[in-house]
C-alpha cells in the first residue's frame, strides 16, 4: 500500500521517541539539581552552603573516579559486539566493575572518616548556623 509506514520507520520513529526521552529526563534531573542547589543555599545558610558544595565536589570527584573511564569504554565496545548477548555482557560487566569500585570507595571513606574530618575541618557546624 503505498501510504502505509514501512516497519523501519515505525522502528525508526520509536527509537527516535526513546531517544528523545530519555535527554528530556536527563535534563530535568539537571533542572531539579539547579533548583536543589538554591534551596539548600537559603537552609544551610552561608557556612553550612560552604560546606555542602565542598562535600558536592569531592563527591562529583569520587564519582568520576568510581567509574575509572566506563563511558569511554562503553562507547567503544558496545558497537564492536556482534549480537545482543555480547552487549548485555559488556554491560553487565561494566555495571559489577563500577558497583564494586564505587563500593570500594565507599568503605575507604568511612574507614577513613574521622581522619578526612580533621583534614577539611569539618568540625561542627551546629555552632556555624
Amino acid at each position: 500500500m503505498p501510504g502505509a509506514p514501512s516497519p523501519d520507520s515505525t522502528h525508526d520513529k520509536t527509537a527516535v521517541s526513546r531517544g528523545a526521552a530519555t535527554a528530556f529526563l536527563s535534563h530535568t534531573g539537571a533542572l531539579i539539581e539547579a533548583v536543589a542547589v538554591l534551596v539548600f543555599a537559603k537552609l544551610y545558610g552561608p557556612t553550612g552552603y560552604g560546606f555542602f558544595i565542598l562535600m558536592w565536589a569531592y563527591a562529583q570527584l569520587l564519582t568520576i573516579l568510581a567509574a575509572f573511564g566506563m563511558t569511554v569504554a562503553l562507547q567503544r565496545f558496545i558497537p564492536a559486539q556482534r549480537n545482543e548477548l555480547q552487549v548485555h555482557r559488556v554491560l553487565r560487566n561494566a555495571l559489577i566493575f563500577t558497583t564494586l569500585s564505587a563500593l570500594a570507595i565507599t568503605l575507604t571513606l568511612i574507614a577513613l572518616a574521622p581522619w578526612l574530618a580533621g583534614a577539611i575541618n569539618a568540625g561542627d557546624l551546629s555552632d556555624a548556623q
